[in-house]
């Protein structure tokens, strides 16, 4: 009797883990991916190695990110996915305000072909869904393959972010004349922060 017993709890307990094991959590949805991804960016995230190497957990394919020209954005929304098996094609509207020249600590409120901001841009991503193992559990997760604007390392940042980023560059610049740029700019992105 106390070997049924042993060899049913052997069982039992050998079940239980086995289901633990293979359980997987809900898959977070293509948009929710997306909309995580640019959460970050516009924080300000892939201005630092750390919070590249975050950001890129959401990349199918990641290089280092274009920290020489950012783009600043007041606002951005994530459409609804269109979904086809393992693809999905999503798009974000970014309210684009200007470019942010980190090179030269200098703030422009034109970006190369187009019109002065703040303007409305559409940028269209394609997401895919890959499946990960770790040996434990399968868990599918949504990745960015790509942008209509070329690979995603190229940084939407909020104004916040940006006044954020070009005080540290002032405060550790040496070159007086991008000193120079630096507070300029500062009080250019200011003057955004209160319309």
């Amino acid at each position: 009797m106390n070997g049924i017993l042993a060899v049913s709890l052997l069982f039992f307990t050998s079940s239980v883990s086995s289901a633990q094991i293979s359980s997987s959590a809900p898959l977070e949805s293509a948009q929710a991916a997306l909309q995580r991804f640019c959460d970050m960016e516009v924080a300000g995230k892939g201005l630092s190695p750390e919070g590249w190497n975050e950001m890129a957990g959401v990349l199918l394919h990641s290089g280092p990110p274009n920290r020489r020209k950012l783009i600043v954005v007041k606002d951005f929304v994530v459409s609804k996915p269109i979904v086809k098996n393992d693809r999905a094609e999503l798009y974000v509207e970014y309210i684009y305000l200007g470019q942010l020249n980190s090179s030269f600590a200098r703030y422009l409120q034109v970006i190369p072909g187009l019109p002065r901001g703040p303007i409305k841009v559409r940028v269209e991503y394609s997401l895919v869904r890959t499946s990960r193992g770790d040996g434990r559990s399968f868990s599918p997760t949504w990745k960015i393959e790509r942008s209509s604007e070329g690979p995603p390392e190229r940084l939407h940042i909020s104004v916040a972010a940006a006044i954020s980023y070009l005080n540290q560059l002032r405060d550790q610049e040496r070159n007086p004349v991008i000193k120079r740029n630096a507070k300029q700019s500062i009080a250019t992105l200011n003057g955004l922060q209160t319309k």
